[in-house]
């Protein structure tokens, strides 16, 4: 059991760091909804797993740091629970993340290139990211970052060839212009 629970909490970490790292290709969902849901699971199973582990330790000194460091986690982890589930019900209800929301979509081969608008809320502005997506299996995704603009709001893609896409961003203010960007894929 002792071996079952450092698996745990082993995969548990090793899933939040590359979660969190700025790596090339990510996993993802295809429903927003159940990538909500996996960040909130992972916020109650890391501070419960690592105390597990330290219940399940043979020494004092395990147990005790086991139980300290499942406390100490246990705060930022509940802050992040806390935000991701007030926009869960939102997600689950209408299919769509508001913050991540998809606004233009084309294929090239195999791919999907998805044109996203985020939004980070009142004090940010609107930004868009292009994103190549390839479906794997049961509803799991790769996810890649291709191109990004901050202060951008709408904007369309159009197919050049096999290798190029043309996006054509609309001004974000009236002292901006339409600007035409020719991305290599």
């Amino acid at each position: 059991m002792k071996s079952l629970s450092t698996i745990l909490v082993f995969l548990i970490v090793a899933t939040i760091v590359l979660n969190t790292t700025k790596l090339s290709i990510e996993l993802q969902f295809e429903n927003p909804s159940s990538n909500y849901l996996f960040v909130m699971m992972l916020c109650i199973l890391l501070p419960l797993s690592i105390l597990l582990w330290g219940i399940l330790a043979k020494t004092k000194n395990r147990k005790i740091a086991g139980i300290i460091l499942s406390v100490l986690i246990a705060f930022p982890s509940g802050i992040i629970y806390f935000f991701v589930s007030s926009n869960y019900e939102n997600v689950l209800s209408t299919g769509i993340d508001s913050s991540f929301e998809k606004i233009d979509e084309v294929t090239v081969g195999d791919s999907w290139y998805k044109l996203y608008r985020t939004n980070g809320g009142a004090t940010t502005a609107y930004g868009l990211v292009l994103r190549k997506e390839n479906k794997l299996f049961l509803g799991i995704k790769t996810v890649e970052n291709i191109y990004s603009k901050y202060k951008a709001y709408e904007s369309t893609l159009k197919v050049l060839s096999q290798n190029e896409l043309l996006m054509i961003i609309k001004p974000y203010s009236k002292r901006d212009k339409f600007e035409r960007v020719r991305i290599k894929i």
